[in-house]
């Protein structure tokens, strides 16, 4: 190799190891170089202002999914579907209706039992009203006793006065003080009161029977 070729060599070798740097290279034998001066060439960079985020890596891709576990589930009775509120892989929670069975004799007793239900609900008001109305009996009936042993005390103060009367002008007719129309007119007062105080006890034991029977209802609707 010349020494030509070295110098060649060379320059090439320096232009690959600092490459901001312009050579020129002569045809000359004296193999002489020029080298240009490197220019400051500064790059201009925007600043900005470095924000943290979630990056929140997501796909989707088709796939199928075979359950590890299985639960069998079925209804209590058997009938005909109505409704379906789920499908094969929904997520679901306790107490979510999956589907609704419709059963027709089921409809048809439960309409039955709730008619019953009625009656008996009525009956049991009417016989709570019979209950009240016996109730209500008794005490008119006890009151109605009351009233009566009351009309009872003043006939007998009435009847023991119209008594005592009688016997003084039984006395006084007797002794000839007195006429004898006074006396039957005495007696005519305290049999009046006897009579009222007969009835009287009759309304008693009228008014005690009413008990009695008010009563006997009031047991009969209990």
């Amino acid at each position: 190799m010349n020494i030509r070729n070295q110098s060649l060599l060379a320059k090439s070798l320096l232009l690959m190891m600092f490459p901001g740097v312009v050579a020129s290279i002569g045809c000359r034998d004296s193999g002489a170089v020029a080298i240009q001066p490197i220019h400051d060439a500064r790059v201009r960079v925007r600043t900005v202002a470095a924000v943290e985020t979630e990056v929140i890596r997501k796909t989707t891709q088709p796939a199928t999914v075979h359950a590890f576990h299985e639960a069998r589930i079925q209804s209590k009775v058997s009938g005909y579907v109505r409704s379906v509120a789920v499908d094969i892989g929904d997520t679901v929670e306790v107490g979510q209706t999956l589907a609704e069975i419709d059963v027709p004799e089921m409809q048809q007793r439960r309409l039955i039992i709730e008619s019953r239900i009625e009656l008996l609900s009525a009956e049991e008001r009417s016989a709570a009203s019979e209950v009240e109305l016996a109730k209500a009996g008794i005490d008119s009936a006890k009151a109605k006793v009351t009233q009566v042993q009351s009309e009872l005390g003043a006939l007998d103060a009435s009847l023991a006065a119209a008594e005592s009367e009688f016997q003084r002008t039984a006395e006084l007719v007797q002794r000839g003080t007195l006429q004898s129309k006074l006396l039957d007119e005495a007696r005519q007062r305290r049999d009046s009161d006897l009579s009222a105080r007969k009835a009287a006890e009759s309304a008693i034991r009228s008014a005690e029977a009413e008990v009695a029977v008010a009563q006997a209802r009031h047991g009969a609707a209990v």
